[in-house]
């Protein structure tokens, strides 16, 4: 038994909304991670910045059903190419290399 019945249920903690430069930016990435969500059993409203650094990368976090995460890299294709790493990341896999799953640019 609770000991104050009347005490609110904690709720859990909102994530922080992740900012887009645009709608349109906001709604690529959303329907790429509906693609692969549930190949890598991925947890869409989990998602949740994970780092940046001075380019204009970003890094999301997503957690996994699992209780793992994994970590998705968000490179805008006007200002980044991010071509290059999935070939490598293609010709590591290729060389019998762990390499991250299905990487792809969008």
């Amino acid at each position: 038994m609770p000991l104050n019945p009347s005490a609110p249920t904690p709720q859990p903690h909102a994530l922080p909304a992740i900012e887009w430069a645009s709608t349109e930016r906001q709604q690529h990435f959303a329907t790429w991670l509906a693609q692969v969500a549930l190949a890598h059993k991925l947890l869409p409203d989990s998602v949740r910045a994970a780092s940046a650094d001075a380019s204009f990368r970003r890094y999301f976090r997503v957690d996994t059903a699992a209780g793992g995460s994994c970590i998705v890299m968000d490179a805008p294709p006007d200002k980044e190419n991010c071509q290059p790493f999935v070939t490598v990341a293609g010709l590591m896999a290729a060389a019998g290399l762990r390499v991250p799953p299905r990487a792809s640019c969008c």
